[in-house]
């Protein structure tokens, strides 16, 4: 019986040469356009893209053309002055600093730069002032292509230059000594830094900040001493005052404008107790009067023998 069966299987026939050849090539030609449709597809965006590139960097070419004027140190920022010497708008940059510790920071500015424009970058720094002295920084062009912001080819620096333009002379204290006037300033020598006590402050050799000098306020006459500058301000003008102090564990420090009775008031940074450590600290306002003022740096020690630190004093409009 089994035999039987098996001789009946080996006598059934299978599907024909024919039908075989027919599904084989309907097989080949399915796959054949699942690849072309598929390669279609990929070819497309693939030159979609390489045409996208391509038209990126011609805009590119195009576009920048930036010319660095000058560059400095502003507060706890570099400030870059570029000028757009192209015909066309940025869109902004990207602002790198890597400072000589290898410290880096980066700052996206969405700022439009219309043709032949100069304008004012600032990037955010880590460390302080003096760390920058020879410092690696990149700007990174912003480009609008097709509705979409693009990055261009950097252009890279090294920055050399030390602090901009200051309302305050002396704001490193190099080169001049803490007068010793109680009371009234010199009005033939306004613009230096005068002592409320007598011999609380002095310029000391120190070249942690920024340059070799730097002003230590001590405690000899009381616990609370001022060092002040004399400046000019003008009325609705907003400007920013700023500085460096490293206090011990227990004291502090801050910067103050102080306007006359008539205006009224005084604005200050916060008080400031860094433990032995450099902090930098700020305040922004608007000058109230125009007419004579004048930047304070206050120290308050709390043990005998205490002292306060200041460098890199900045007072600038914002």
């Amino acid at each position: 019986m089994k035999k039987k069966v098996y001789l009946e299987c080996l006598t059934k026939k299978g599907i024909s040469s024919l039908i075989a050849t027919v599904l084989l090539i309907g097989f080949t030609i399915t796959i054949a356009a699942l690849v072309f449709k598929w390669g279609s597809v990929f070819t497309k965006d693939i030159s979609e893209e390489t045409s996208y590139k391509l038209a990126s960097g011609l805009e590119c070419t195009k576009t920048i053309n930036l010319v660095t004027e000058n560059s400095c140190i502003i507060g706890n920022k570099l400030r870059i002055i570029i000028t757009n010497k192209a015909d066309r708008n940025l869109k902004g940059a990207i602002v790198r600093i890597i400072n000589s510790n290898g410290l880096v920071n980066q700052t996206d500015i969405n700022q439009v730069i219309g043709p032949f424009q100069t304008v004012n970058l600032d990037g955010f720094y880590n460390g302080l002032p003096k760390d920058l002295i020879n410092a690696e920084v990149t700007i990174i062009p912003k480009i609008d292509v097709s509705g979409n912001t693009e990055i261009c080819p950097a252009k890279i620096f090294k920055f050399t230059d030390g602090m901009c333009q200051n309302i305050i002379n002396y704001g490193s204290f190099e080169g001049v000594n803490v007068l010793k006037n109680q009371i009234n300033p010199d009005p033939e020598n306004f613009n230096v830094w005068y002592d409320f006590q007598i011999s609380s402050g002095s310029i000391i050799d120190n070249t942690e900040v920024l340059g070799t000098k730097i002003l230590k306020i001590n405690d000899s006459v009381q616990p609370v001493s001022q060092i002040y500058q004399p400046i000019n301000v003008t009325s609705s003008t907003e400007y920013t005052i700023s500085g460096w102090i490293k206090t011990l564990s227990s004291d502090s420090g801050k910067i103050m404008v102080f306007y006359p009775t008539a205006c009224g008031g005084s604005v200050s940074t916060n008080s400031v107790s860094t433990n032995n450590q450099w902090q930098h600290t700020n305040a922004t306002f608007t000058a109230p009067c125009t007419g004579i003022a004048a930047v304070i740096l206050e120290s308050t020690v709390n043990n005998p023998g205490g002292y306060n630190l200041f460098d890199a004093i900045q007072l600038y409009e914002s």
